[in-house]
């Protein structure tokens, strides 16, 4: 199979990981500066306790950065992010109810029926932290 001819061979090497985790993973810029990071203190030759241990900081990593970005590209949070700020009226960062409520009129998708409040108010309450607020993570 050659796919599994372009792997990388065996790393035994902390200057090797980079080639693995490429291969095993959709990188982005930002993990592979978190790589080098890890890299710098990685033993220069790694067991495979070393190797599982890197692998499985680099996973969190993407994990953490996939859970920040739902998936999204950086120029579509940037344009996500302007279309917030413009709802975003008192300008805190956050969306209050009455704000959400201005942009879901604007849109003609205000809920109508008591059933269709009720479902909005728990999407709410299911994403807010606690402040009673969006803010662009939530």
């Amino acid at each position: 199979n050659q796919e599994l001819d372009q792997l990388p061979k065996p790393v035994s090497t902390a200057e090797h990981l980079g080639d693995l985790v490429s291969h095993l993973c959709n990188c982005t810029a930002k993990t592979y500066m978190f790589l080098n990071r890890v890299q710098e203190k990685a033993p220069a030759h790694l067991d495979e306790d070393s190797l599982w241990k890197i692998l499985s900081e680099v996973r969190e990593f993407n994990y953490q950065e996939y859970r920040l970005t739902a998936g999204y590209q950086p120029f579509e949070l940037e344009v996500m992010k302007d279309a917030f700020k413009q709802f975003d009226k008192d300008h805190s960062g956050q969306i209050s109810f009455s704000e959400l409520t201005a942009v879901l009129g604007s849109m003609n998708k205000l809920p109508k029926s008591k059933d269709e409040q009720n479902r909005l108010m728990a999407l709410i309450r299911r994403i807010d932290d606690g402040s009673g607020e969006l803010d662009f993570t939530e």
